[in-house]
């Protein structure tokens, strides 16, 4: 049977070596295995772990998606010396004033990482560390600079391109349908029309880049688009090249050569409407996202196509495009290892971003978002983090719709943005808490609360208004509001959470609901047990 509590030496420095107790979190097999293997081992504190703004734990809590500490360490004050508890004091003091958290170098598979914070038993300050197993520091990286990972799709998502020969194609396919229907279904007339309006305009558009190609010019609406001869930096090899470009933004058209000089390579790349609003709003708030393209499209299509669409590189800086415009073979599945460039090891693992095996099946980046119109193009355990689009292939497209859609996901952004907001939220409330001490009941379910109340984007893809409701709770109780976490009295006043609570009782939907002398308190989704399972190991 698995045990509670297993005994170690944590050494964080050549001359100090305390004793440790480690307290399993939970009834689960895989926390009992962990604390089994470090009890075999001395833990030795590679470095400081510290993330600019934000509380250890908070971090903790999201990169470990949700599921929570696997043990609780703590002195084991009956072996420890005088010397010994001195560091240890010191280690936490300062851990938990400029938030840093301890990396530990025991388990090459998982990276295991501690959290302070204060306890208190019987009127007696303990000091503890929460240890969590964490799919890599990577996700963490990206709170030093408040930013969020976006990935975009271009193809069908963002632009449609058309060359002289894919044109053609489709235009045969289109004859070729529309007999059948003549021939065969001749009652189907909204069918019959709606192809026609298809071939329409691609045999309109085809003369526009067959003027393009053969003359560098394009008629179009009664005016005569001369092309501009446009220089830029082949990010490939710095070298400039210049290409023959007709933009016409009114109607979302660009017309270019993907390799310049050959006239062959002429394409026509139709611009989603709405792309300018979700363009301007990532400007306007650039500091939050970090842009990444992933595509199965060629890659100097691909470098050509962000060009025209980021032409003043506001978000995506040139030198960045390299790296940052990823192109997936068409036969592959799409990972955000590969667009984050995230190092795969030899047997397919994130050798920087290892997946516990409490995490099987869920992304290593809780914080990573795509937008893509085909989700299903993607690894299975990174589609959680994929927002399905609405594909943009219609011709002629209504632009009322596409906007609409555009304007959707810019909603998203927005909600999903909120997700760093809340995280420095949570993150104030909780490093006061960490130093205040756990004293009570509802004091510990306020922290599980707080923790419980960041989003990850994974959340705001399943469901917006859910994640909506958490983040703003999470937000204004440090702003003096507390929507969710209060205290009902019958005169209609609220008390603070930390008034004496006389009897809980926990509700059938997962809350707590905590009687007082003047009313209740509920408290959401609570999911740890009593503080003084933190300090002692539980009787069987």
């Amino acid at each position: 049977m698995a045990r509670d509590a297993y005994h170690s030496r944590l050494l964080f420095n050549e001359n100090t070596c305390v004793p440790i107790n480690l307290l399993v979190a939970g009834r689960n097999v895989y926390n009992s295995s962990v604390c089994e293997r470090l009890s075999s081992c001395n833990l030795l504190v590679a470095r400081r772990w510290h993330v600019k703004n934000f509380c250890p734990l908070v971090v903790l809590h999201i990169l470990s998606q949700g599921t929570g500490p696997v043990f609780k360490m703590l002195p084991n004050t009956a072996q420890v010396s005088r010397c010994d508890m001195l560091e240890f004091e010191r280690l936490h003091k300062s851990c938990l004033e400029e938030r840093r958290g301890l990396l530990l170098s025991c388990m090459d598979e998982v990276a295991i990482v501690l959290a302070p914070l204060n306890a208190i038993d019987n009127n007696k300050n303990i000091l503890i560390f929460w240890g969590y197993c964490i799919a890599s520091s990577f996700s963490a990286t990206l709170f030093d600079h408040g930013q969020l990972p976006l990935i975009l799709d271009l193809d069908e998502t963002v632009v449609m391109g058309h060359s002289t020969h894919t044109m053609k194609q489709k235009m045969a396919s289109l004859e070729q349908e529309m007999e059948d229907i003549i021939k065969n279904h001749p009652e189907e007339s909204c069918w019959l029309e709606s192809k026609k309006s298809q071939h329409k305009w691609l045999e309109k558009h085809l003369g526009l880049l067959d003027g393009f190609r053969r003359f560098d010019t394009v008629q179009c609406d009664g005016k005569l688009h001369k092309a501009v001869v446009e220089e830029a930096i082949d990010v490939q090899d710095g070298c400039l090249v210049q290409r023959p470009v007709v933009r016409l933004p009114e109607q979302g058209l660009f017309f270019t050569q993907i390799k310049p000089g050959n006239k062959n390579t002429s394409m026509i790349i139709c611009v989603r409407p709405g792309w300018g609003k979700l363009k301007t709003y990532l400007e306007d708030n650039k500091r939050r996202w970090r842009i990444s393209v992933c595509t199965t499209a060629e890659r100097e299509y691909a470098l050509e196509v962000w060009r025209l669409l980021d032409s003043e590189a506001t978000l995506l800086p040139i030198p960045d495009r390299v790296q940052r415009i990823v192109n997936m073979p068409k036969n592959g599945k799409k990972s955000l290892c590969a667009a984050l460039h995230i190092e795969i090891s030899q047997d397919g693992i994130p050798s920087t971003s290892k997946l516990s095996p409490m995490c099987i099946g869920v992304s290593g980046m809780p914080f990573s978002l795509a937008l893509d119109d085909r989700p299903d193009a993607w690894q299975e355990q990174d589609r959680q983090n994929v927002c399905k689009v609405k594909r943009f292939a219609k011709l002629p497209w209504k632009a009322e719709e596409e906007e609409r859609e555009m304007l959707r996901l810019t909603r998203l952004l927005r909600r999903a943005g909120g997700c760093v907001l809340g995280c420095q939220a949570a993150s104030e409330g909780m490093a006061a808490l960490m130093k205040s001490g756990i004293t009570d009941a509802n004091r510990m379910n306020e922290m599980v609360a707080v923790l419980n109340a960041c989003p990850m984007v994974k959340d705001v893809v399943e469901g917006g208004a859910r994640v909506q409701r958490r983040l703003s709770n999470c937000v204004e109780a440090f702003q003096g509001h507390k929507p969710r976490l209060y205290i009902k009295q019958r005169s209609g006043h609220a008390l603070p959470l930390s008034a004496k609570a006389q009897n809980r009782k926990c509700m059938a939907d997962g809350t707590y609901r905590v009687e007082t002398s003047n009313g209740y308190v509920i408290i959401d989704r609570c999911k740890f047990p009593d503080p003084n399972s933190f300090v002692k190991p539980r009787e069987n």
